[in-house]
């Protein structure tokens, strides 16, 4: 995205604005600490004047680990909550 910006000679304020985005919001998706929405992408895309999928090249593999990673912790929180709910029917079945 930083690349876009300078060949726009656009500032982060400006692209921010321009965007309805904070600047602060902006600068975390360029250094990788926040990845944004496809709402998001094309909102930078439209007030850099480019394609959305210029952007979305940009942070594929990393919005891809993103669901991976997701992936893993829901598939995590479903085993853990078949554990539970396991364990439950086991004891309410001996009190019964």
């Amino acid at each position: 995205m930083r690349k876009f910006q300078v060949e726009s000679m656009v500032s982060r304020a400006k692209l921010a604005e321009n965007a309805s985005i904070a600047p602060a919001y902006i600068a975390m998706i360029e250094l990788g600490k926040k990845f944004p929405s496809d709402e998001v992408l094309e909102r930078i895309a439209k007030a850099l004047k480019i394609e959305p999928t210029d952007l979305f090249s940009q942070f594929c593999f990393q919005i891809e680990d993103v669901r991976i990673f997701q992936k893993s912790i829901t598939d995590s929180i479903e085993q853990a909550v078949k554990t539970q709910i396991s364990a439950f029917n086991l004891k309410t079945k001996s009190k019964k």
